[in-house]
């Protein structure tokens, strides 16, 4: 079904606001999930001022490029549903690791997370790595950003 020209524009605003309001982007690569379980995926982010969202490449590139970042091809490539982590650099992340533990065959791997200061996007890894160390890297990220 195609979307209206009318949708778009609103779809492109709202993606425009959430990258202005975000700490932390994380763009997931799923495949196969049904609507349950992205349901519960976006109830259990909401309860930490998580924002998911699947929405049309070209208007995710469009409304990173306004905000001064260029988005890599392999991170656009695929089914994408971009969380927007609104607390922290790291709470988005965190919780998408999470849920990708319980559903490892539906989200291939975390592909990037952006950390909204310095638009600076963290390198992925073909499997998806462990919480822990996913969780010290950007820890360390975040102090060593600090200092």
């Amino acid at each position: 079904m195609a979307v209206s020209k009318a949708k778009k524009v609103e779809d492109l605003a709202k993606l425009k606001d959430q990258f202005s309001r975000a700490k932390g982007v994380v763009f997931a690569k799923y495949s196969g999930m049904g609507v349950n379980d992205i349901q519960t995926l976006r109830r259990a982010l909401r309860e930490n001022n998580v924002d998911y969202k699947v929405a049309k490449k070209t208007l995710v590139t469009l409304a990173a490029k306004e905000h001064g970042i260029e988005l890599p091809k392999d991170v656009m490539e695929g089914p994408i549903g971009v969380a927007f982590g609104y607390d922290d650099e790291i709470v988005a992340a965190q919780k998408m690791a999470e849920f990708a533990k319980k559903f490892l065959e539906s989200i291939e791997r975390i592909c990037r997370h952006l950390e909204q200061r310095g638009g600076r996007f963290r390198p992925c890894d073909e499997r998806l790595p462990r919480e822990t160390s996913l969780i010290r890297e950007l820890i360390l990220s975040y102090f060593i950003r600090t200092l």
